[in-house]
């Protein structure tokens, strides 16, 4: 049984008499002689003299004098020294975090609406979107404005990106913008 791993022989491949496997599986004429290889060489190993070897193992050494026109390998050259290794600098203490400052009017739409199902933003705009009384509240520019959704129960929000700052809304009925729904006023209290 042999293992092996080498280009000539089709890259990494095993033989154990009777069967062969080799990298290149497909390459029939490299089986045999690959195949004619490892028999040779299994004979050898086994200290077989040439008055026992058949006639089609003695016509199977010339893939073995194809092996010995491969160049030597040539010796590994000796490493250069390594520059010697500078320390590293001591690691600093770590300054404690800062506390955060506070969200700037985290309430930001009228408090009449109530509390929403869901808020955020995309860029400079903020929403917040109220189911129970079906409104939807912008702020742009500082400037709360609010609609009413109508049928629509609001479930997402997108912006396009580029010149339009346009904010769509995904319902149970499908893509809804602000110019879909109608402008409510809505006390500030």
């Amino acid at each position: 049984m042999a293992q092996f791993s080498h280009p000539e022989l089709g890259g990494m491949g095993q033989w154990s008499s009777g069967m062969l496997m080799i990298g290149e599986f497909s390459n029939s004429v490299l089986k045999e002689k690959v195949q004619a290889i490892c028999a040779e060489l299994s004979e050898l190993v086994a200290g077989s003299s040439s008055r026992e070897m058949t006639k089609e193992s003695a016509e199977t050494r010339k893939p073995m004098e194809a092996l010995r026109t491969v160049e030597p390998i040539q010796p590994i050259k000796p490493m250069e020294p390594m520059e010697s290794l500078t320390p590293m600098e001591p690691l600093k203490p770590m300054q404690p975090m800062k506390p955060l400052k506070p969200f700037d009017n985290i309430q930001w739409w009228p408090s009449s609406l109530g509390t929403p199902s869901s808020a955020g933003s995309q860029n400079q705009i903020r929403y917040a979107y109220f189911p129970a009384t079906n409104r939807l509240a912008i702020e742009q520019n500082g400037k709360v404005t609010t609609f009413d959704t109508g049928r629509h129960k609001i479930h997402g929000a997108s912006q396009a990106q580029g010149e339009s700052t346009t904010l769509a809304f995904d319902s149970q009925l499908g893509r809804v913008t602000l110019s879909d729904l109608t402008e409510v006023s809505t006390p500030s209290s």
